[in-house]
């Protein structure tokens, strides 16, 4: 059994390749690897470790409480819609959607946070962000030391009327680092980021249906913001 629970170095090398080989990622973390497929059939699990040798979860919350803080440990999330408020709360994890979109992997809040942050240097990546509510974000966290990092990822919530699709206080070390991400709400009072503490990194990502100052729409202009936002 220990050779599919990926805790052996070699095991763990062999995940990495395997998704660098199939999905194209790059820069996992050294730690342990982690699938998340929506499917029960128990082929699809003989098939994933054949070729990845890696725990296998039926959510991403089970994935989550595998990971280990601080061990750079790495959740691959198979395609489909899944249903789950996280919490993050473990350091250095990071959560990767392997279709050949964002909106092949989706996290649906279903009316309450998607994803809730209270770990250290997370990161999020190729995954869709949804949930609904006047005043519910897709994600949040605060009182972070290091912010998240969240690339080529969509939010949906055309609900939501004041706030922000992401919503992040307190990163006092390294802050919020956001790139290639698309936001679509339907509220002009509401923006794509709401961003306190250390200086933020905020390039390449668009917004759709929410503030149009883009100096604002995207953290404002105090907080480091690239030069290629945009809102429309």
């Amino acid at each position: 059994m220990d050779a599919y629970e990926g805790k052996f170095f070699g095991n763990r090398q062999q995940a990495r390749n395997a998704a660098r080989a199939a999905f194209g990622i790059e820069n996992l973390g050294l730690g342990d690897v982690y699938l998340v497929k929506k499917t029960t059939d128990v082929d699809y699990n003989d098939v994933l470790q054949s070729f990845m040798p890696a725990q296998i979860f039926g959510t991403i919350t089970l994935a989550l409480a595998a990971c280990t803080a601080g061990n750079q440990d790495n959740v691959l999330i198979c395609p489909g819609t899944y249903t789950e408020a996280l919490t993050v709360s473990k350091a250095d994890v990071r959560l990767i959607g392997l279709g050949s979109t964002p909106h092949s992997t989706v996290i649906d809040g279903d009316g309450g946070v998607c994803a809730t942050i209270t770990g250290v240097d997370v990161s999020f990546e190729n995954l869709h962000f949804t949930t609904t509510g006047a005043a519910i974000v897709c994600m949040y966290g605060t009182g972070l030391v290091g912010g998240p990092s969240v690339k080529n990822c969509h939010f949906t919530q055309i609900e939501l009327t004041s706030l922000a699709c992401i919503q992040i206080a307190g990163a006092t070390t390294r802050g919020v680092r956001v790139t290639g991400c698309a936001f679509l709400g339907a509220s002009g009072s509401a923006d794509a980021l709401n961003l306190t503490g250390k200086q933020a990194y905020i390039e390449d990502n668009s917004a759709e249906d929410l503030n149009t100052t883009e100096a604002t729409c995207f953290g404002s202009t105090t907080y480091g913001q690239g030069t290629s936002n945009l809102a429309v």
